[in-house]
């Protein structure tokens, strides 16, 4: 079905190019609207447009790049919008805009003349959400406490049916390139889902989790029964999504610093996530759809592909995101590990192991980083050390070395068998 938009424009020079297609798609007595349309904006001409009705989030695809970035007015609300031209592999986060009003009034100024593709989005709101309770001592590395998708997504469509499962070696941290004030973090997170869904054609929301602001964590996309959710294949890392499991923070982390409630939020959630997987924060293993390449356990989306995300500041903070997730998981050993006052001595063990082992140099941390080697000599793990490393290296049986090095390049070597269960 289609309907005209009545739009008033400003300049004669700045016009719409085609009409809006209208789309409904119902839930319940709920009502997703998608619209979307072409605009053409001439060069230092504002264009304004009265809507045909209200909306709640907008996304912009250029179709011919400029140098500038454009200028959004959604009600009083103004935003900078990225005009260079998106490849398929590129963050569009940045053009997908939430307003924190419903709008019904678009005006859009450039430096230069651009043809932009816009598409509109009505996503209902939920008067109330009944929230979890939070667990007041998560000790252990316990799942943090989550809101599910049954919760957050009532009244939207449901996702498509078929998932896939993943073993996870990798996080990938993403941030909304969104606003930074507006708190609403709900409607954040369902218009995400209206615009992944219906917009990107993806069967769910593309994450696994999101993280607000406050600290409050979204479950992101649903598992359907398939396995535990954290092992849902997503659709945000460049096209290589086995493997890995998706955390987004709502905000953009280009323009500001994550808040501290949002970085503890995502410490618990990767220290969880890493003890359940027997994995270091350290470790770097090999991505299968990344041409053999090394890639961490904690990595940031810009570590696929040519992307923003997850934004200058929050990328700057993975090292120390690594070590206090390291220092978290220090703090969930399985009580049948007993740690050895050894004085400086390194102990690696069990030895032999299922590839699953421990080198224990509490409480003189001497090395900071390891590397595996096989009988060839060729490298299939490496990682840095804390006081306390537990390594899954996931390799083959078979003998194996490891080598133990310092900052000022003194090195040891330790050999350990590998053996099945």
């Amino acid at each position: 079905m289609l309907r005209t938009l009545i739009f008033s424009l400003l300049f004669s020079t700045s016009f719409l190019v085609a009409q809006n297609s209208y789309a409904q798609i119902a839930s319940g007595d709920s009502t997703v609207i998608h619209d979307f349309f072409t605009l053409k904006v001439a060069a230092k001409k504002t264009l304004s447009t009265k809507l045909y009705r209200k909306y709640t989030s907008i996304l912009f695809q250029v179709k011919s790049e400029s140098s500038t970035p454009m200028r959004v007015l959604l009600n009083n609300e103004t935003y900078n919008v990225n005009t260079s031209i998106l490849g398929e592999e590129a963050d569009a986060n940045s053009n997908f805009i939430v307003s924190q009003q419903p709008f019904s009034t678009l005006s859009i100024f450039s430096a230069s003349e651009i043809e932009i593709e816009v598409e509109c989005f009505y996503t209902p709101s939920i008067d109330y959400l009944i929230l979890p309770l939070k667990k007041k001592k998560q000790g252990n590395c316990e799942k943090p406490t989550t809101i599910p998708p049954s919760i957050w997504r009532q009244g939207l469509p449901e996702p498509k049916t078929g998932r896939a499962a993943t073993t996870v070696n990798h996080c990938i941290v993403h941030h909304t390139a969104g606003s930074n004030t507006d708190t609403n973090y709900l409607n954040i997170v369902r218009n995400i889902y209206v615009y992944h869904t219906q917009s990107n054609g993806w069967d769910d929301i593309g994450y696994n989790y999101l993280i607000a602001q406050d600290g409050t964590i979204f479950s992101g996309r649903d598992a359907q029964g398939l396995a535990d959710e954290d092992n849902i294949q997503g659709a945000h890392f460049c096209g290589k999504n086995s493997g890995t499991m998706g955390v987004c923070l709502l905000g953009n982390y280009n323009t500001s610093q994550p808040t501290p409630s949002a970085l503890q939020s995502l410490t618990t959630l990767l220290s969880w996530k890493l003890h359940k997987e027997n994995l270091s924060a350290y470790d770097s293993f090999l991505h299968p759809d990344a041409g053999g390449s090394y890639l961490s356990t904690i990595a940031g989306h810009r570590h696929g592909c040519a992307t923003e995300c997850p934004g200058d500041h929050l990328l700057a903070l993975l090292p120390a995101l690594r070590d206090s997730v390291s220092n978290q998981l220090a703090k969930c050993i399985p009580s049948s590990i007993t740690l050895q006052d050894q004085n400086s001595a390194t102990l690696l063990y069990p030895n032999p192991n299922t590839g699953i082992f421990w080198i224990d140099q509490y409480p003189n941390h001497t090395y900071s980083t390891y590397t595996i080697t096989n009988t060839l000599g060729q490298v299939m793990l490496t990682g840095k050390l804390s006081s306390f490393t537990k390594i899954n290296t996931q390799l083959q049986t078979g003998f194996y070395r490891v080598e133990l090095r310092t900052e000022n390049g003194q090195v040891s070597h330790k050999s350990f068998l590998i053996q099945s269960n």
